[in-house]
C-alpha cells in the first residue's frame, strides 16, 4: 500500500506491520492501492520513504493481526508461517529496496521526525494505531521457524542489523 502525495512530492510505502495506520493518520492520507511488486517506480522528484522492522518480530506480529480472521484463529503460528505463501509475509525491503529513507519501526517517533523535516511537516508525534497487544515473539519460534525467517529476510536483517 502507498500513500502519494503530489502536492509536497513524496511517496509513503507502507509494509505491513511497521506502522502504517499511524502513518496514514500523520499523513492525512488512505492507500492509494496495493504494491505488489519490488520498488515501482516513481518520478525522481519524489521522496520516498518507509520502515523496516525485526523480521521475526514482524512475523510474528502479521500471525497475531490476522488471527482475528476465522479462517486463520485456529492456525497454529507454525503453520501459519510455514504453509502460507502472501504478500503479507514478503520481505520488507522487497518493498523498500530504493527508497531516499528507510527507517526503523525499533525508531519509529525519531524517524519521523526525520521525515516530517524533510518534507518541511511540522513536527508531530505519530499516534499509535493497530495494535495487536504487546507479545514476546521470542516465545513462539522454534529453530525451523527462526532458521526460515532468517532465510526469506534475509535482505531485511542485512539491511536493518537484526538478530533473533
Amino acid at each position: 500500500m502507498a500513500i502519494i502525495s503530489h502536492y509536497r512530492k513524496y511517496v509513503f510505502i507502507h509494509v505491513p506491520r511497521t506502522g502504517g495506520h499511524s502513518a496514514y493518520a500523520m499523513l492525512g492520507g488512505k492507500t492509494a492501492g496495493a504494491l505488489h511488486q519490488p520498488r515501482f517506480q516513481i518520478d525522481h522528484d519524489y521522496y520516498s520513504f518507509g520502515f523496516i522492522r525485526n523480521p521475526w518480530d514482524r512475523m510474528y506480529s502479521v500471525y497475531r493481526r490476522q488471527r482475528v480472521m476465522p479462517k486463520y484463529q485456529s492456525m497454529s503460528f507454525k503453520k501459519y508461517l510455514l504453509e502460507l505463501n502472501n504478500e503479507i509475509k514478503a520481505s520488507a525491503m522487497w518493498f523498500l529496496d530504493g527508497c531516499d529513507f528507510i527507517g526503523r519501526y525499533e525508531n519509529l517517533q525519531s524517524d519521523w521526525r526525520t521525515i516530517q523535516a524533510t518534507l518541511g511537516m511540522e513536527p508531530k508525534t505519530l499516534p499509535r494505531l493497530n495494535r495487536c497487544g504487546d507479545a514476546d515473539y521470542q516465545n513462539h519460534y522454534d529453530n525451523e521457524l527462526i532458521d526460515y525467517v532468517a532465510l526469506h529476510h534475509k535482505r531485511d536483517i542485512e539491511y536493518g542489523g537484526y538478530v533473533f
